[in-house]
């Protein structure tokens, strides 16, 4: 009788036991439900577009294709860019606030032009072109000048003048460039060439002259640590025209020239 309530009372007290006991939960109901966060679309790329104009300045648009997705058209004004930039003043165009210089580099060490005389012809047909943003020197002056220069060929014993190769990264005043030599019984042999490969035109003297673009003083600086002895001409002032789609700024200018663009 006594062993029965005994265990009665144990089975009592491991029902309680139980029933206190935390039940396990499955996981499903614990688990954080992840709330969606809204992803805001990518940008629209910035498009770029350069004028039919820009083929004779022969720039080099890499900076510029890292940024905005770039094409040459086949006018100087198109729609549906974000900027569109001509070498020719336009309706709703504006001028770039930073001109391009467009110059020429004599190689002072690069025969005959290191011969002191030789180099002095040379120099003064540079100060004598008939280009736009030349100093203005009247018809009178440029004609001496060629008179004495093709004279000094002629003491020199070379009455047919002399020849030069003049590398071009630029055609911009090419064709007129060539005609004011040749006046001066200079024939300028032409060697195309992209800016990457000046150094290794330089380095082998390939070349005299260097028809360059110098956009700033960093340009100038590349050029003055290839030949330190060359001696830098500004010939003109070149200026760029852009027109900006609605919500785009100019922050800056890329090393060739062009406006650097982005969105408000």
């Amino acid at each position: 009788m006594g062993n029965a309530v005994g265990w009665r009372w144990l089975l009592v007290l491991v029902a309680i036991l139980c029933g206190c006991a935390p039940q396990r939960q499955p996981l499903s109901s614990i688990a954080a439900t992840p709330t969606a966060t809204a992803t805001s679309p990518p940008p629209e790329p910035l498009r770029y577009g350069l004028g039919a104009s820009l083929r004779l300045l022969r720039l080099d648009d890499a900076t510029i294709r890292q940024m905005a997705l770039v094409d040459v058209l086949t006018t100087d004004d198109a729609a549906g860019y974000d900027v569109v930039v001509s070498l020719l003043p336009q309706p709703d165009f504006v001028r770039s606030q930073r001109p391009i210089a467009l110059g020429i580099v004599i190689d002072r060490e690069a025969a005959p032009l290191n011969d002191e005389t030789t180099y002095e012809h040379i120099r003064a047909l540079t100060s004598v072109s008939a280009l736009t943003g030349m100093p203005q020197i009247n018809e009178a002056d440029t004609q001496r000048t060629l008179q004495q220069v093709r004279a000094a060929w002629l003491a020199k014993g070379a009455p047919d003048g002399i020849e030069l190769v003049l590398a071009h990264e630029t055609e911009l005043f090419l064709d007129e460039i060539q005609a004011h030599f040749a006046q001066a019984n200079v024939e300028l042999t032409l060697l195309p060439i992209a800016a990457r490969q000046r150094a290794a035109v330089a380095q082998r003297r390939q070349a005299h002259l260097y028809l360059t673009l110098l956009a700033g003083a960093e340009a100038v600086s590349i050029w003055q640590a290839l030949l330190p002895d060359a001696e830098i001409v500004v010939l003109s002032d070149v200026w760029l025209h852009y027109k900006l789609a609605e919500g785009v700024v100019v922050y800056g200018y890329s090393p060739e020239g062009l406006p650097l663009i982005e969105r408000q």
